[in-house]
């Protein structure tokens, strides 16, 4: 998590998680940019060509969250104060963005207002960041290739 000391804009950052721990969540409150791994959708990844020992790391503890499951968690953390959501750490064996943000405009709902996008793997996405940016001159924004 980083918060802008000029601004006060707060960027929560997780991936590769496996499981949200308690302290990401209280950690991940009040955010205004969340970028968060929605690594596979859960049928494309029993049914893809992996391995079961390898199915069974992923979705175990230390692997990746699924689609449902980040979206769960970003429904969790989508306060008023939340901007924007970014999807990163997609698979591309067992998951499409169309797929992943999908799964995220369904688990917030009402927030449907929310942008929710998926960053490509290929290139960096961006620029994400402070919203001020528009009004203070030269104020930066946040660009992530991952």
């Amino acid at each position: 998590m980083a918060t802008s000391t000029r601004t006060g804009f707060r960027t929560g950052i997780a991936h590769d998680l496996g499981a949200v721990p308690e302290t990401l969540r209280s950690a991940f409150a009040r955010l205004d940019l969340l970028l968060l791994e929605s690594n596979h959708d859960e049928e494309m990844l029993r049914n893809g060509p992996y391995p079961p020992f390898l199915q069974k790391r992923i979705v175990g503890g230390y692997g990746h969250l699924s689609n449902r499951r980040s979206a769960a968690f970003a429904r969790e953390l989508a306060g008023p104060q939340l901007r924007e959501l970014v999807l990163l750490h997609l698979s591309e064996v067992n998951n499409t963005p169309a797929l992943a943000v999908a799964a995220a405009r369904a688990a917030l709902g009402s927030r449907t207002k929310l942008p929710v996008t998926a960053a490509p793997q290929d290139k960096a996405a961006g620029p994400f960041g402070d919203s001020v940016a528009a009004i203070v001159p030269r104020a930066q924004q946040l660009a992530f290739a991952l």
